[in-house]
């Protein structure tokens, strides 16, 4: 199940995954549902490539995995450059908002970004937002003992 924490950088909310999602992952459905929800804010991204935006345009907002979703992160992967393993991937234990290798940040960090800029108002409370799947929201509810 998609859990939440705060990173030891500054005190940033972030969600974060139980298990991995993309190719040969666990691809538990709260899990898709974030990264779903998370590229779902980043449509409105000024910075994507013509094919973020097709495969962006493709993705369906809730559900488990399929093709549309791993087209969205191999797009995504393809554009930043840095891994190319095809999955979006749980946030190291010992987080700090900066780059992985130098150069490039974990991609849920770029995901809760988005979460962020998308809603400033409610994030991290995803549940008020109507692109957040069904499953997700209701972890989110949970989380914040709202019934």
């Amino acid at each position: 199940m998609a859990r939440a924490w705060i990173s030891g950088d500054g005190g940033v909310f972030q969600w974060d995954l139980d298990a991995n999602v993309g190719r040969n992952c666990p691809n538990r459905v709260e899990d898709v549902e974030l990264v779903r929800f998370g590229y779902t804010c980043m449509k409105s991204a000024a910075d994507l490539t013509a094919q973020q935006q097709s495969t962006l345009a493709a993705m369906k907002n809730s559900g488990g995995y399929g093709p549309d979703l791993q087209a969205v992160i191999d797009a995504h992967e393809s554009a930043r450059g840095g891994a190319q393993d095809g999955r979006v991937s749980q946030l190291p234990k010992a987080l700090t908002l900066t780059a992985y290798d130098g150069q490039h940040m974990q991609i849920l960090v770029a995901l809760n970004a988005n979460m962020r800029a998308d809603d400033k108002a409610n994030y991290p409370r995803i549940d008020k937002a109507a692109a957040s799947g069904p499953v997700i929201s209701a972890k989110s509810r949970s989380l914040f003992r709202i019934k």
